[in-house]
């Protein structure tokens, strides 16, 4: 009961509880979760991103969010990718998202999720990037 692990949330959940350190009048928190639940995970992005259904704190995925959005005319989504640059950026609100923030910077560097960090076969012990993104 009292002595269970605190659960690691997601993006999403981050930005929802941290709402406060967002401008109330910009982000909604029924819009934030539709842009990013329902509407960002079917759009087509750049490089074969696709925005998953709780957010992302990786920064080639937001990266490539942000300039679609710009174009396809859906300008009012912007401020809300924004605020995931916002939370990727502020390693406090961070703290307990899903993938750590150090972690996060050397695997987005990755083109692909099939990509290694290590060149031919990595050494053993090393946990492969599936489990690293849980």
């Amino acid at each position: 009961m009292g002595n269970q692990p605190s659960r690691a949330s997601t993006p999403l959940d981050r930005i929802l509880k941290h709402r406060d350190k967002f401008d109330p009048q910009t982000l909604k928190k029924q819009r934030l979760i539709f842009f990013c639940s329902e509407v960002w995970p079917k759009y087509s992005l750049e490089d074969g991103e696709t925005w998953p259904s709780e957010g992302s704190s990786n920064y080639n995925t937001i990266m490539q969010q942000d300039p679609f959005c710009r174009k396809e005319g859906t300008r009012s989504e912007v401020p809300y990718v924004q605020a995931f640059f916002a939370l990727r950026d502020n390693p406090n609100l961070c703290k307990k998202c899903k993938v750590d923030p150090a972690l996060l910077a050397v695997i987005s560097c990755l083109s692909s999720p099939n990509e290694s960090l290590f060149k031919g076969t990595p050494p053993k012990g090393t946990p492969s990037r599936s489990l690293l993104l849980r």
